[in-house]
């Protein structure tokens, strides 16, 4: 979890940033649906970032990044509202007791419907390098998998997050040879886009303070797929 950040000094809201799309609020946190192609914090060039307009929201009060998507990835993020409710799911976290489900259209047929990737992966600048055996410096990475649909060479694909670590649903696809669609960096194509086939479209917590299972998703998630599926 990031700490809070209060100023916003030398970044301007662009003409045309998407307004916030809220789909939960309660007086500790605030579920928003990142677009593809912003930023969930602020880059070294100054953009202007979801954090920002969540801050304008909350009329500058304290705002906590308790997780992140990538800048070319859809869906759910979920911020604190105050120091005491981002420590307290900061804990959850950390014993993994919050469910991230995604959703993605692959290049290629796999041969298991459904399964799990387990490999091992270290960052490097700004890549993930992917092991299938443990290595000192990477870490134990899973994931679980169902494929919905096949089309066309393509597979809609199911994906439950087991672990979080960088760029880790494109890269393990990658590696085995079943990369995300428009996943330039993975795939290595010259060409780059704003937006890839990947949505992060559940996420379930127990609420620290209500005690109660809180399930965020995104009915209309293959609205975010649109152009690589069907």
């Amino acid at each position: 979890m990031s700490p809070d950040k209060t100023g916003s000094a030398g970044a301007a809201r662009p003409a045309g940033f998407p307004p916030l799309n809220i789909i939960f609020e309660d007086p500790h946190y605030l579920a928003v649906v990142k677009p593809s192609g912003i930023l969930v914090q602020r880059d070294i060039n100054n953009h202007w970032s979801l954090y920002e307009e969540v801050k304008e929201h909350l009329a500058g009060g304290f705002t906590g990044v308790l997780h992140r998507l990538d800048r070319t990835v859809a869906g759910i993020v979920l911020f604190a509202k105050t120091s005491t409710a981002a420590a307290a799911l900061s804990k959850i976290v950390r014993k993994r007791r919050i469910g991230k489900v995604y959703y993605a259209v692959l290049q290629g047929i796999l041969d298991e419907k459904k399964g799990s990737l387990v490999h091992f992966i270290e960052k490097k600048g700004q890549w993930a390098v992917v092991f299938r055996d443990e290595r000192p410096e990477a870490k134990r990475s899973e994931l679980g998998y169902e494929v919905l649909e096949e089309k066309d060479g393509k597979s809609l694909v199911r994906i439950e997050l087991l672990t979080g670590r960088y760029n880790q649903i494109r890269a393990q696809f990658a590696y085995i040879k079943r990369p995300v669609l428009g996943d330039f960096k993975y795939m290595k194509k010259p060409e780059r886009s704003d937006r890839i086939a990947l949505v992060a479209a559940e996420l379930s917590f127990i609420h620290p303070f209500r005690n109660e299972e809180i399930r965020l998703r995104l009915e209309n998630y293959l609205d975010y797929l649109t152009g690589f599926w069907p």
